[in-house]
């Protein structure tokens, strides 16, 4: 960008609010940390500065670390031309800047200027905490799986139980108890995934070598007493060995990318649907940058989430529709009025619908791992690990659930995740994601519990036989919820969190 534009871009976007300007300025800026030769560039560049009223954070006395901000491996200029520039105006929220020296990761010939700003931001809604996920397959490498479900035993081990006709207290405290006692049985003897961010997929043996020997001759680097300039040789190795490590990277990711365009390119004559999924896949956004709000587009995190968040309540939320087939919605509501009556007289002995602590086993067993949690952090792998004792407590939690018809809050809250429909449809359009909503695993599994008692009710009542072969199988989700537990005033899906 020339400084024409820069100017042009500044003065637009500072009638707004203030603006502050961070990069790579390839030209020097004088300051109080040091005196410097302003060449023709470095002159230019001042007095746009100077007319806008505008500094550099870094080059004032209050900044810590080196002043330089590039060094060349070849031994060549060491220069500050990086810098954060902000209004003087601005200078009141400026709380502290520092050059970071050096860092392992960094393989850049620049070093990263930090600044730290004392800003009052509005209010905003706790958080719920991240959950950490357990790394399932490194417990069952090095056995703490075993201490995990001897926790969980300990744990719910003597904890009494509420008769079977109990309230909805009691259910909420029953389930309460199970779930704390996963939870913190899995905090104390399982290992959690960590995310590193710098691992890539052509992060190969090669690499991770070249990395680690610039990590071994930074530690003599920084032993020696951290010496800059190419005169001293655990500087030198240490940048020898960092520029290594640097083309390495770049080198494996050079052939990553032949061998994946190679792949692509065998595919598109061979299998064009792998192709094309592929492709696909490769060129998806995992996220969603932008939203449009009342016409504005906006790109804030937060108002992203608030956005569709209003737009999922909107769908789920009762109303009336101009816009509707009045034939349809007759059909609809004949159906439901005959599901009801061929239910209402139909006396069934809840006894024959209690489950065990044997049937819970099982269904834990055909779990399927690597699936996604509920808002509670519990993965299926909880159960299938948790032991006899867990699936027993759950035997009579869902007992009892079955008994009384309450659901557990618990389960009436999920986390909605949006998907792009796709289509041609705009990206910033609310209207173009779909909810799928992540429930606790638990009602889940309590739902196959249910799934199972309806062969056995399908023999002594006409409900199913009014729905054709297709539908059967919806229908048994919606016999649960609208025949077992018609007591409850409310459905397990009508709390929805983002």
């Amino acid at each position: 960008m020339c400084l024409d534009e820069l100017q042009e871009a500044y003065s637009a976007l500072s009638e707004r609010s203030p603006v502050i300007i961070l990069g790579d300025f390839n030209a020097k800026i004088a300051g109080p940390r040091a005196n410097v030769n302003l060449d023709q560039r470095a002159s230019m560049l001042g007095e746009l500065l100077s007319e806008n009223s505008l500094i550099s954070i870094n080059m004032q006395s209050f900044c810590t670390g080196p002043v330089n901000t590039f060094y060349a491996y070849t031994g060549g200029p060491q220069t500050p031309i990086d810098h954060i520039v902000v209004p003087t105006e601005l200078m009141y929220i400026i709380h502290s800047a520092e050059v970071i020296d050096d860092n392992p990761l960094n393989v850049s010939d620049h070093h990263p200027v930090v600044c730290l700003l004392a800003i009052d931001l509005p209010s905003q809604p706790a958080a719920n905490p991240p959950i950490r996920r357990p790394a399932w397959n490194k417990a069952l490498q090095n056995g703490s799986i075993k201490d995990y479900t001897h926790a969980v035993s300990n744990s719910l081990w003597g904890k009494q139980l509420p008769a079977l006709d109990c309230d909805r207290e009691d259910i909420e405290h029953l389930t309460d108890i199970i779930t704390m006692a996963l939870t913190m049985a899995a905090s104390d003897c399982l290992p959690v995934r960590h995310f590193r961010r710098y691992l890539r997929p052509y992060w190969k043996e090669q690499v991770k070598d070249f990395h680690d020997l610039m990590l071994s001759y930074r530690h003599k680097w920084i032993l020696d007493g951290r010496p800059r300039g190419m005169t001293y040789t655990s500087f030198r190795d240490y940048k020898k060995s960092k520029d290594k490590f640097r083309a390495a990277m770049k080198e494996a990711a050079a052939l990553y990318e032949t061998e994946h365009f190679n792949n692509l390119d065998k595919l598109y004559d061979i299998d064009q649907k792998t192709f094309w999924a592929l492709l696909n896949n490769r060129n998806k956004k995992s996220h969603i940058s932008t939203i449009s709000v009342s016409g504005n587009h906006t790109t804030d995190s937060l108002e992203i989430c608030h956005a569709l968040a209003d737009h999922m309540k909107t769908i789920f939320s009762k109303g009336v529709d101009d816009h509707f087939d009045q034939n349809f919605k007759d059909h609809l509501e004949g159906r439901v009025a005959e599901l009801k009556h061929c239910t209402s007289n139909k006396i069934i002995d809840v006894k024959c619908l209690l489950t065990s602590q044997s049937e819970v086993s099982k269904l834990c067993k055909s779990l399927k791992n690597n699936k996604a949690c509920g808002f509670d952090g519990i993965y299926y792998e909880h159960l299938k690990h948790g032991g006899s004792t867990l699936h027993y407590y759950l035997s009579e939690l869902f007992n009892r659930i079955i008994t009384t018809g309450s659901i557990p809050s618990q389960w009436k809250k999920g986390i909605i995740i949006p998907i792009f429909k796709g289509g041609g449809k705009p990206r910033t359009s609310p209207d173009s994601y779909r909810g799928v909503t992540l429930l606790p695993v638990m009602s889940k599994l309590f739902e196959q519990v249910i799934a199972n008692r309806i062969p056995q009710f399908q023999d002594s009542t006409d409900f199913l036989i009014l729905c054709n072969a297709a539908s059967r199988k919806a229908s048994r989700r919606l016999f649960m919820h609208h025949s077992s537990f018609r007591r409850q005033s409310t459905t397990t899906r009508n709390g929805m969190t983002l």
